[in-house]
């Protein structure tokens, strides 16, 4: 099974933690992009504290870089967990694309039944 992994952009050096993730820190969003181009993370969360322009850059970036990467903005250790974990789980790139059959009917669930 492949691990979940976090890289956390914070300008201290607190580690957090976050629930059955592994967590990368670094920081500033320079380290950071070097740091998505060589693995594969799930999610990339940026610390307020960081400079608006650098935010806004760090997303544009890792965006070009892995369109999968999932991008939050937190406060504290308490909400970077809250949030990585719901956003993660609730975007569209982890959706399911599997098609299921009913096959007493031969019909596609599919199509009565969208799955978010």
């Amino acid at each position: 099974m492949r691990n979940l992994e976090v890289l956390v952009v914070i300008p201290f050096q607190k580690m957090p933690k976050v629930l059955n993730w592994k967590v990368t820190t670094t920081n500033n969003v320079d380290a950071a992009i070097e740091k998505i181009q060589t693995s594969a993370f799930k999610v990339l969360a940026i610390h307020n504290s960081i400079d608006e322009l650098e935010k806004i850059r760090g997303k544009k970036l890792a965006y070009l870089l892995d369109s999968d990467l999932v991008v939050v903005e937190f406060e504290n250790a308490n909400e970077l967990d809250r949030k990585v974990n719901e956003t993660y789980w609730k975007s569209k790139k982890y959706s399911s694309n599997l098609v299921y059959h009913d096959n007493s009917f031969g019909l596609e669930l599919n199509d009565f039944i969208k799955f978010k």
